[in-house]
C-alpha cells in the first residue's frame, strides 16, 4: 500500500480550522476545556501517528494538530524551529485567548518547546507541555562537528525518511552496503523520485513534479531545522517520555534546561512507543496532567 503523503487518515476525522489556517487541524471535539495541541514531527503533513495517542486520551477537551504549511504563494519560509514556533502560535490565536496544552513527537516537541517559550513572552497563559522522546543534536549544543559515524547514521536516516515520506522506497537500501549508499545527493534523490513515480502516480505522475519536490523540500526543512536547533533553559515544567532506548545523554540535555522538568519512561522504541499498545500509558499520565493544570485542586 503507497503511504498517505496528504490528507486525514480514516480513524479520525479531520476539519479545518479555517481557509486561512490549513495546517491546523482539529482531531477530535470535546467539552469546553483548553485544548490539547499537538505538533507535527518529522513528516510534517503526515498525521496517522498521534491517531493512537488520541484514541486513548480523556475525551474531556478538545485536540488539535498543528501541520507544518503546504508551499505556495501564502505559505511562510518556515526553515528553522524559531521560525515554526513564531508562526504556530500565531495561528493558535484562533483557539481564542485561553490556556492551551502543547505536546509534540520526536522534531514535535522540539517546536512544542519553543512554541511555549514563544507564549510566555507574549504573555500567554501556561499549560500542559509534553515532550515526547524528542531528539536534539547534541554536537550541535557543544558547537563541534559531526563524528563521521554518527554522519552516515544521519545520512541513512534522512534518506529512509525520505523514501517513507514520498513512498519512493528502495528495495534492498536497508542494506548499508547497498549501491545506493555510494551515489551522491543528487543521484539518491532521482532514484527516489523514480521509486516514488512507480509506487504513486496519481501523487506523482511526471518526472519533476512539484508535489514531490515539495515533500522533499519539506522534509530537508524540518530536518535541517531539528539538526540547528538550540533551545535555551526555560521557566516552564515539562514531562519528557522518552522511549526504551532513549539515548541517557539526550534525554539529560533536556531535563537540564528546567529544574522541574520530569522524565517518564514509555515502553517501545523511537517509532513503536506511539503504538496502540503504548500509547496508553502515555495518554494517561497526560489526560491527569492536564486535568490538574486546568484545576491545580484536582486530586491526580
Amino acid at each position: 500500500m503507497t503511504p498517505r503523503v496528504n490528507g486525514p487518515p480514516r480513524e479520525i476525522a479531520h476539519r479545518h480550522v479555517s481557509d486561512r489556517y490549513e495546517n491546523l487541524r482539529q482531531m477530535r471535539d470535546g467539552p469546553a476545556r483548553p485544548p490539547l495541541v499537538l505538533i507535527h514531527a518529522m513528516g510534517g503533513r503526515l498525521s496517522g501517528s498521534y491517531v493512537p495517542l488520541v484514541s486513548r486520551l480523556a475525551g474531556e477537551r478538545p485536540v488539535y494538530l498543528v501541520l507544518y504549511p503546504r508551499f505556495g504563494d501564502r505559505a511562510p519560509a518556515l526553515t528553522s524551529v524559531e521560525d515554526m514556533a513564531e508562526h504556530y502560535v500565531d495561528i493558535l490565536e484562533v483557539l481564542g485567548p485561553g490556556p492551551l496544552h502543547l505536546c509534540g513527537w520526536s522534531l514535535g516537541g522540539a517546536i512544542a518547546y519553543q512554541m511555549a517559550q514563544v507564549r510566555e513572552r507574549r504573555g500567554k497563559p501556561a499549560g500542559f507541555l509534553a515532550l515526547i522522546d524528542s531528539w536534539i543534536g547534541l554536537h550541535r549544543q557543544r558547537d563541534q562537528p559531526r563524528p563521521a559515524e554518527a554522519q552516515k547514521i544521519a545520512s541513512y536516516l534522512f534518506w529512509s525518511y525520505v523514501m517513507k515520506l514520498t513512498g519512493g522506497a528502495i528495495a534492498g537500501a536497508a542494506d548499508p552496503a547497498h549501491g545506493f549508499w555510494q551515489l551522491d545527493d543528487s543521484q539518491k534523490l532521482d532514484q527516489v523520485e523514480t521509486a516514488a513515480l512507480a509506487a504513486a502516480p496519481d501523487l506523482f505522475p511526471q518526472r519533476g513534479s512539484r508535489a514531490f519536490l515539495d515533500a522533499f523540500t519539506m522534509f530537508a526543512n524540518l530536518w535541517n531545522a531539528g539538526e540547528n536547533y538550540k533551545p535555551r533553559r526555560g521557566t516552564l515544567p515539562f514531562v519528557y517520555f522518552a522511549s526504551s532506548v532513549a539515548d541517557p545523554d539526550v534525554v539529560r540535555f533536556w531535563l537540564d534546561l528546567n529544574d522541574k522538568a520530569r522524565c517518564v519512561e514509555s515502553k517501545g522504541n523511537h517509532d513503536t512507543m506511539m503504538d496502540i499498545a503504548y500509547a496508553a500509558g502515555m495518554a494517561k499520565v497526560m489526560s491527569l496532567e492536564m486535568r490538574h493544570h486546568d484545576d491545580p485542586t484536582d486530586d491526580v
